[in-house]
């Protein structure tokens, strides 16, 4: 059986050089899809962004959307993926604009505000590894809201770059259209996160547990609500986990994939706390 030794410690992070922000696409109609909660309960959402719309290599930091109406909702059950693809307009299948990648998921948590002021950036904390060679999918799911719908800019393109089933948060198909979204990504294009650790710090980041077998929860106690990254001892983000709603927050000792991890060294993180997390056999 594997076991977890705790250890806290104190993270520092270097400063990202080299970040921008790539703007993509222009305002053409505020839509209230995704986010329809005022007409329906669910959602599977697919959008398309192209490489040529990109056009740069790195680490996707910030995803934001704009609202195009001062609305704000609630959303359960909320799922946000990345995915690369091939495709280069959408299907009315959802797994087909995979085009056979593994979609990554960036925030997962039970109850998330979508909304905000009218044309600002409406910014979620993302990260993903951008190559420059693919096209971008982004997806979105919830089940159960509060009965409040959030229009966001979209834009008018002449090929399906949207596609959308508002019954089902695990519907196989959807609704095609020759639209988009007004999005802007902030992009880090240096070397990616550089961690440093140093001094123990008795107050940090709380982890029960302390010694847990394989299969089992962690609970991962925050300074507040937020959001968790988990990363193996190379710096790579193998998970992320979001709970807006209190500051504690479960992992099941498992990656973005669902694949329990192996044994070794992990840093889990939040703000700048974090602790490091040894699995042994």
């Amino acid at each position: 059986m594997k076991k977890i030794l705790i250890c806290l410690f104190f993270l520092v992070v270097l400063s990202h050089a080299d970040t921008i922000e790539v703007v993509i696409g222009t305002p053409y109609i505020g839509n209230y899809i995704p986010f329809w909660g005022q007409s329906y309960d669910a959602c599977r959402f697919q959008v398309l962004f192209l490489q040529s719309e990109i056009n740069t290599q790195g680490k996707i930091i910030k995803f934001a959307f704009q609202p195009s109406g001062n609305y704000i909702g609630t959303y359960n059950n909320f799922r946000f993926y990345f995915c690369p693809t091939s495709v280069s307009q959408l299907s009315a299948s959802f797994d087909d604009n995979y085009a056979g990648n593994t979609p990554q998921i960036q925030i997962d948590t039970t109850s998330f505000l979508v909304g905000g002021p009218a044309n600002q950036w409406l910014e979620w904390p993302v990260d993903f590894d951008y190559d420059n060679s693919s096209n971008l999918l982004v997806e979105i799911r919830w089940n159960g809201d509060n009965g409040v719908g959030v229009p966001m800019w979209r834009t008018n393109e002449t090929i399906p770059r949207r596609v959308y089933n508002m019954t089902s948060d695990s519907a196989t198909t959807g609704t095609t259209q020759n639209t988009g979204n007004y999005v802007k990504l902030t992009i880090d294009r240096g070397t990616g996160i550089k961690e440093t650790i140093t001094k123990p710090e008795e107050e940090n980041l709380v982890i029960i547990p302390s010694l847990i077998h394989k299969g089992n929860n962690v609970v991962i106690r925050m300074p507040e609500p937020g959001q968790v990254k988990i990363y193996d001892i190379t710096g790579k983000i193998i998970n992320s986990i979001s709970n807006y709603n209190a500051n504690t927050i479960n992992w099941n000792l498992r990656d973005r994939n669902g694949r329990l991890v192996g044994s070794g060294v992990y840093f889990i993180k939040t703000g700048n706390k974090s602790a490091r997390i040894t699995v042994i056999e």
